[in-house]
């Protein structure tokens, strides 16, 4: 047999030809067609990535015959790199080879290499603040930062808290993530303040917690916060309160009352100034403020008509106040102490020092308070020196007093973070 072509022959004509067929027939395998070996297998190629970047394929193709050799390229974009395959390919190498014998899938993965830089949020408790070097508004990865610590007039730096922790001072944050530390003093001054302990630096002395009829909730100082968890509100105001009673108001005087309040979750709370006993006249009117889950300034201002009195009472009214709420920076202030009236307002940048056109050859103090009354800063010496002395870099309102030759000057300030 030669290409499927059988000669026979037979040596003896009378043998049984029926027989010799036969047997030849069943040596004989399946036929077999000579254009089976003409048709290709294919197998498909799937691709995948993830992070920013492609693959290029060659030969350029989606479907491939069994046995081919494919080269895969990883291109990650400008601001990513490539980290590995998965799939039918592992490892990190581009380009990569991989044969097609069956349908396969392989990813590509890529991640950015653009830095990472974060924010650092300074917080003080107390009468102080806090100088940070270097000055940034957002820090990359790793980057170390400098944080000293000055206390207010008369108050004392008492450590740190957030991030950092100890009394080091100046101390160093490593920054790798978003930040917040906080500078705690004890004491200080806050300017004509009629409260006593408005801070909660270290206790909760001069006040009272009370509750009353149905009213049900625990309070105590913690992390310097006033804080009050109400488990059964009551049915009046006055049936969850935190007070402190002894305080002097004058007649037809103004007065200004500030505080800082939070709360778990948005809720309301019951705000008065009046009397403690029978009938409870109230000086500032009651006043309700809306509390939400971060800090936030609340300031009531209000004159004395009634006679004057040295038992005043400041309350905080939780009766109808649901969940958890805290109290800080408690501050009543006669405004005449630290008078704003008929004072000029000024808008000026924010690392910009504060100056006044008082003449820069005069000796003077000058005094540098906040909205609330409290003391920020008290220099003296030539006003030119000195002048940058006051320099303030938080945006807010401050109240600047110099007093020089002989003069009182008063000016209320605006610094916009600009």
């Amino acid at each position: 047999m030669n290409d499927g072509v059988i000669a026979i022959t037979q040596s003896n004509p009378k043998s049984d030809w029926a027989g010799t067929i036969k047997t030849i027939r069943s040596q004989l395998g399946k036929p077999v067609c000579p254009c089976q070996n003409l048709i290709k297998t294919k197998f498909s190629l799937s691709l995948a990535t993830t992070g920013s970047g492609t693959v290029s394929v060659t030969p350029a193709d989606s479907s491939f015959d069994s046995g081919t050799t494919v080269t895969l390229t990883a291109l990650p974009s400008s601001e990513e790199t490539f980290n590995g395959w998965s799939g039918a390919l592992s490892g990190t190498i581009t380009p990569e080879t991989i044969i097609m014998n069956s349908n396969k899938t392989v990813s590509a993965a890529f991640s950015t290499n653009k830095p990472i830089s974060y924010s650092l949020t300074i917080k003080t408790k107390g009468s102080g603040t806090v100088s940070v070097s270097p000055q940034a508004s957002a820090y990359l990865s790793g980057t170390s930062v400098t944080l000293t610590a000055t206390p207010g007039a008369g108050a004392t730096f008492t450590g740190w808290s957030g991030a950092l922790s100890g009394v080091a001072n100046p101390a160093t944050v490593e920054i790798t993530s978003n930040t917040t530390v906080t500078a705690v003093f004890l004491g200080g001054i806050v300017a004509g303040n009629l409260v006593k302990n408005g801070d909660f630096t270290t206790n909760a002395d001069n006040w009272n917690f009370g509750t009353y009829e149905t009213g049900k909730a625990t309070g105590g100082q913690s992390g310097g916060k006033y804080t009050v968890t109400t488990q059964t509100v009551g049915g009046s105001e006055w049936n969850i309160q935190f007070s402190q009673s002894g305080v002097k108001l004058e007649k037809d005087k103004d007065y200004s009352f500030s505080f800082s309040a939070s709360a778990q979750s948005n809720t309301t709370l019951q705000v008065n100034i009046g009397m403690g006993g029978s009938p409870y006249t109230s000086f500032s009117q009651l006043q309700t403020v809306n509390l939400i889950a971060h800090d936030s300034v609340y300031v009531i201002t209000f004159t004395m008509s009634e006679a004057s009195t040295s038992d005043a009472r400041v309350e905080f009214n939780g009766g109808k106040t649901s969940g958890t709420w805290s109290i800080d920076n408690v501050v009543l202030i006669d405004p005449a102490e630290v008078s704003v009236k008929n004072s000029q307002h000024f808008i000026i940048p924010k690392t910009g020092a504060l100056k006044s056109a008082i003449g820069e050859n005069v000796f003077a103090k000058v005094t540098v308070y906040d909205q609330t009354g409290r003391l920020i800063r008290e220099v003296s010496g030539i006003y030119g020196d000195i002048s940058l002395s006051s320099q303030i870099n938080k945006p807010g309102m401050y109240i600047m007093v110099i007093k020089a030759g002989g003069k009182r000057i008063v000016e209320k300030r605006f610094i916009l973070d600009r």
